[in-house]
């Protein structure tokens, strides 16, 4: 029996394929992936799946990556971080 936690893994997961077909394709100049550090930080996806595939990409697409946890190996992979806090 599929559980919630399996639901809310196999949508990210498609989410993703979706995104990384985008990114390699090449047809785009930009590419804003919302909340990827969280999705590689819960274990939705696997953070040497996610960097070898920003590696990948074509030069001239720029990657902005969102998310309050996400992993060093892919902040320098980005063209740009966004990063929220609380509590200043």
């Amino acid at each position: 029996m599929a559980t919630a936690r399996d639901a809310d893994r196999e949508a990210v997961e498609a989410v993703w394929a979706y995104s990384r077909d985008q990114l390699l394709g090449g047809q785009l100049d930009q590419l804003v992936l919302d909340e990827l550090g969280l999705a590689v930080d819960l274990g939705y996806l696997c953070a040497a799946e996610v960097t070898a595939t920003l590696e990948r990409r074509p030069s001239h697409v720029d990657v902005i990556l969102t998310g309050p946890a996400m992993p060093a190996a892919l902040m320098a992979m980005a063209d740009q971080v966004t990063q929220l806090r609380r509590g200043f």
